[in-house]
């Protein structure tokens, strides 16, 4: 079955590459330093899409803009009552989701090429793997730091990283993250591109089997070796979708193309590297106050039941999750020295936007999981797991998911307005 439009047009790959390689540029400003490098590129893109289109036609999500919607009167509602709301923060917060959302209806769906999308995730995830495997070699073996950022670039996120790279690395472990500002977001797209990998296939699209094989060992080998709880995760989660998808298969195909693959990569990973192996499962497992299940996923929880009961119903704002645990008694001397809390997406819906602002968004969660089989739903599934680990509403990787879901969805309900 083949997902392609019948012609790749020029605007096709140019959006195509902005979404797909987005994610590895979300680290650097533009020349608007309130404006991410790869949104930058995405302005005039629409523009093109608005100019060309007599009637635009916007994909219509089922349960999306409502979510957006409440979240909005729910800020507003905080802001009337005299909830210690930071506007500015809710306001430049909406309007960035507000864009993704309506990049994803827009030219997410019309212009965004799924079989260039794979060709093109799958050829940077490698390039990113090997560059991760070099980064490794060059600190453990010749004490060097590879740099995973462009220095010719404006750098918007990770300053603090850079400048205090020595200190950090020799306290709290190496983990590198290819050309990624950082190991969670590195694993993060080696694991769309594990998925694409094993489980698409189109008429344009068709990894060959001993290329499908030694790209997945990779894939995975450095999502174990960069010791990142993320990738850890990540690793599980497809592990555990290729098992089901064994059945029925004869017990050869099942031993030699997955089995057997699976438990030498894990030995490899052990031998070789225990101690990365050890510090991904530490972070993941571990309760200390500066593990990932702890900040990611079990603080979140733990801020949500010390609210008061208003608060819990309706939110204490909009992407205000931050502001409300560093200004509150429950903010960690961590917390207090980084100016910053983070959290993951349950935490950052239910924070701001209360158990109100949650049901919304499981409105819109179901309704993909219902709409899509196969690997569109490993997608879903797989976006579900990010939102234990990341804020995906503000994550650039939403919209390269969403670009591939477009493709996916069984029934597509489109909106047409016609310009003034």
């Amino acid at each position: 079955m083949s997902y392609t439009k019948d012609k790749l047009t020029m605007l096709d790959k140019i959006t195509t590459l902005v979404i797909i390689l987005g994610p590895m540029f979300t680290q650097y400003a533009s020349v608007i330093d309130i404006i991410l490098l790869p949104e930058l590129f995405l302005f005039p893109l629409i523009l093109i899409y608005i100019l060309r289109n007599r009637s635009l036609q916007i994909w219509n999500i089922k349960g999306y803009f409502p979510y957006l919607f409440i979240v909005l009167v729910l800020t507003l509602l905080n802001i009337l009552i005299g909830t210690n709301v930071n506007i500015s923060v809710s306001l430049s917060a909406f309007i960035r989701h507000a864009f993704y959302a309506f990049v994803i209806v827009t030219i997410g769906r019309k212009n965004f090429n799924i079989d260039f999308a794979a060709k093109t995730i799958v050829s940077v995830a490698l390039i990113n793997a090997v560059y991760g495997v070099i980064q490794y070699i060059s600190y453990h073996f010749f004490g060097r730091i590879l740099p995973w950022y462009f220095g010719f670039l404006p750098i918007k996120y990770g300053t603090y990283l850079i400048e205090n790279q020595s200190y950090y690395f020799s306290n709290f472990g190496f983990r590198f993250s290819g050309l990624f500002s950082e190991p969670a977001h590195f694993s993060q797209y080696i694991a769309i591109a594990l998925v694409v990998t094993l489980f698409y296939k189109s008429e344009s699209f068709r990894i060959k089997r001993i290329s499908m094989v030694l790209l997945s060992i990779l894939f995975i080998f450095v999502l174990l070796l960069n010791g990142s709880g993320t990738g850890f995760a990540m690793v599980l989660f497809v592990l555990s979708i290729v098992v089901v998808n064994l059945r029925g298969k004869k017990l050869t195909t099942v031993l030699l193309k997955y089995s057997l693959i699976t438990l030498a990569v894990f030995a490899i990973v052990y031998i070789s590297t225990s101690n990365a192996l050890s510090m991904g499962l530490e972070r993941i497992l571990s309760t200390s106050e500066l593990s990932s299940s702890n900040i990611r996923i079990f603080r979140p929880f733990f801020i949500f039941s010390n609210l008061p009961f208003f608060n819990k119903i309706f939110g204490v704002g909009y992407a205000n999750y931050s502001e409300y645990v560093i200004n509150s008694p429950l903010a960690t001397s961590y917390e207090l020295s980084m100016k910053s809390a983070w959290t993951n997406t349950i935490g950052y819906i239910l924070v701001g936007s209360g158990f109100v602002g949650m049901l919304f968004y499981l409105r819109f969660y179901i309704h993909l999981l219902k709409k899509t089989k196969e690997f569109f739903r490993y997608l879903t599934l797989l976006l579900g797991l990010f939102a234990i680990f990341t804020e995906v509403p503000l994550s650039f990787q939403f919209i390269t998911i969403m670009g591939f879901l477009s493709n996916g969805i069984t029934t597509k309900s489109l909106v047409s307005c016609s310009k003034l």
